[in-house]
């Protein structure tokens, strides 16, 4: 399995901002978030499904850092098109 495989859902999510099923590779995103939310949010629940045994505050930990950095060298989220290569 490739990281391809994992569905993404973006969906009105009441009291969460995102969302992982590791066993079906699905992760749910809110779609009321700010970009840096949506971006941490995105990574953090990536990591729950490629490492759904690590702990809650250690997925956290990793998904922040790798937004810190992201986000710090200027990558952002685009306007979404239809491209059939991804």
């Amino acid at each position: 399995m490739s990281i391809k495989d994992i569905k993404l859902v973006e969906r009105n999510l009441r009291y969460y901002w995102g969302y992982a099923y590791p066993t079906v590779r699905r992760i749910e995103i809110s779609t009321n978030l700010t970009d840096k939310q949506y971006m941490d949010t995105l990574i953090h629940e990536i990591l729950h499904v490629l490492y759904p045994t690590d702990s809650e505050s250690k997925i956290s930990k990793n998904a922040s850092t790798i937004r810190y950095y992201l986000w710090k060298q200027g990558f952002r989220r685009m306007e979404k098109k239809d491209d059939p290569a991804t």
